[in-house]
């Protein structure tokens, strides 16, 4: 075989343009293209065609995770993973929520991980009492459902918040101090 490949090599030199197709097993073949003689197909071309290959594999598989990581970015961008003040109307109520629309995001707190908190301002979001926030305050989740029975359809208001179980629900977290003054029991 080394013989072959020397002579193949000198012919080349003296000829010129002698090709010949070297497959991946090492055999030689000719395709007949080429009307000086058979191409050659070193393995460096082999191996660089492979690579090729397995460099367009990986962009590819990197461009679909990018995708995937921009989704949960735009998902991630305002509410997901939000917490901080926000003002907003009274739309609808419930039992321990309240439906609200939100019209201003007052303050981010240092620990939201939203991108964009400004893009819930305008949309419709669900305000839940979540009983075992307030397990080690006695008293306190009773004045939380005092506060939320207290407000009226159409009433604008501020809730201390955080992103809750999905897109467009978040979790009640403190009262101001104004609102829990309203809801306090008064001692005559």
């Amino acid at each position: 075989m080394k013989h072959l490949i020397i002579s193949i090599a000198l012919l080349s030199l003296c000829f010129g343009n002698v090709q010949l197709c070297i497959a991946k097993d090492g055999d030689i073949k000719n395709d007949g293209n080429d009307r000086h003689g058979p191409k050659i197909k070193h393995k460096m071309d082999v191996k660089r065609a492979d690579k090729a290959e397995h460099n367009r594999e990986l962009k590819e598989k990197r461009t679909a995770e990018e995708k995937k990581n921009e989704q949960k970015k735009e998902k991630n961008s305002g509410e997901k993973a939000f917490a901080g003040m926000i003002s907003g109307v009274v739309v609808a109520k419930g039992n321990d929520q309240l439906s609200v629309k939100v019209t201003k995001i007052e303050r981010v707190w240092e620990h939201s991980r939203a991108e964009k908190p400004e893009n819930m301002v305008g949309q419709e979001m669900i305000i839940k009492i979540n009983p075992k926030i307030y397990e080690k305050k006695p008293g306190y989740l009773t004045l939380v459902r005092a506060f939320f029975e207290s407000l009226k359809i159409d009433e604008a208001t501020s809730f201390d918040v955080r992103s809750g179980d999905n897109a467009k629900t978040l979790l009640f977290l403190e009262l101001t101090d104004e609102q829990a003054a309203k809801v306090r029991p008064q001692d005559n």
